[in-house]
């Protein structure tokens, strides 16, 4: 049976995955990830006058995490799929971490929704979605917004 890792924020784009994911492999077995990062990732030094409240932030920043990936096990159990969820601390760029939960899980495909971002967003800003497939070893999977969906400039 097939293993998909299903990249989840909660969006219309991460629904739509979950959903077309459902459709084309009915069935399979998905760990839904939400990835969070540390405060020390945005540049909060671990000092001792503000490690516990950093650590509390970081367990907060978790826990919240973890309710977001159960919310999308439950719309991918909804959907026919048998379902976990699961989060990953990430230290870069979330692609980073939705590979390495691809591999801790050996997953068989990663399916991820795509914002619709634009051309200058995506070079200034970078690509979860393109820096996935760009970096992966397995297949992924992008399933884009509606066609009726507007692109943002």
């Amino acid at each position: 049976m097939t293993h998909i890792l299903i990249g989840w924020d909660g969006s219309d784009g991460a629904r739509r995955a979950v959903q077309t994911a459902a459709r084309l492999m009915p069935g399979s077995t998905a760990t839904v990830v939400t990835a969070w990062r540390s405060l020390v990732h945005f540049g909060f030094p671990a000092l001792p006058s503000v490690e516990a409240g950093r650590r509390a932030f970081d367990q907060e920043a978790e826990q919240a995490s973890h309710h977001l990936a159960s919310q999308g096990a439950s719309h991918a159990q909804e959907c026919g799929l048998q379902a976990t969820p699961a989060t990953i601390s990430c230290e870069g760029a979330y692609w980073h971490g939705i590979l390495r939960a691809a591999q801790e899980q050996h997953c068989d495909v990663i399916v991820m929704g795509f914002q619709g971002t634009s051309a200058v967003k995506t070079l200034v800003m970078g690509s979860t979605a393109h820096s996935t497939v760009q970096h992966a070893r397995i297949p992924v999977m992008i399933v884009p917004p509606p066609p009726s969906a507007p692109v943002e400039p």
